[in-house]
């Protein structure tokens, strides 16, 4: 009665699809399966619980050690670069349909005046023109300091890293043993093939 309720609902379709799955993977009683099946199904079982119990684990690992780098390195950034007011001084030659390089000069909240070469600056330079720009305390043109969502995209890329790390050895595990078990399979074919053979030849 439960079985015919849960066929006529949406709860049916899932349940179809996980007893199909189970089906595959081997957890039947079906006399057709052998036991070297039936061992490489569980071999297949205990990889994939192997996987999903390290991968977590590597993954959130690999994901905050990245993540606290990039926090590391934001907060160094925005300790040693500021914001100022640069003029551009002079305009290089334009090559190859490049931007031509515009020499830039600005005063520190300090007094003192530095020069350099822009690194980013919005559109085509033209002399005299002004742009607020990023500069180290060295007093080098640079860019803006590290985006959080860089450290946050990082983390998620070491995460996933680390998760494909954990799969790839398991997965190669998985493939060994199966060719092995085909071996054997085709072993097992080819003389269940030669006792049918002997038996029809002595009928």
């Amino acid at each position: 009665m439960l079985e015919v309720v849960m066929r006529g609902s949406g709860i049916g379709a899932l349940w179809t699809h996980v007893d199909r799955l189970r089906r595959r993977c081997g957890f039947d009683r079906n006399d057709l399966r052998r036991d070297i099946d039936r061992a490489q199904t569980r071999i297949a079982c205990g990889l994939v619980l192997c996987f999903l119990a390290a991968a977590p684990v590597a993954g959130l690992a690999a994901g905050q050690a990245a993540y606290d780098r990039g926090i590391r390195v934001e907060r160094h950034e925005k300790a040693t670069r500021h914001l100022v007011t640069a003029t551009v001084v002079e305009v290089g030659t334009r090559t190859s349909g490049a931007q031509p390089a515009a020499r830039v000069m600005w005063t520190e909240p300090d007094g003192s005046r530095h020069t350099g070469t822009a690194t980013a600056w919005r559109g085509t330079p033209d002399t005299g023109e002004t742009q607020r720009m990023w500069v180290t305390d060295s007093g080098k043109p640079t860019f803006r300091p590290r985006w959080r969502s860089q450290s946050v995209c990082d983390a998620w890329v070491a995460g996933l890293a680390a998760a494909l790390g954990v799969a790839l050895p398991l997965a190669l595990i998985y493939t060994l043993i199966r060719r092995l078990n085909d071996r054997r399979r085709y072993r097992g074919w080819d003389a269940a093939w030669e006792r049918l053979d002997h038996r029809f030849r002595h009928s």
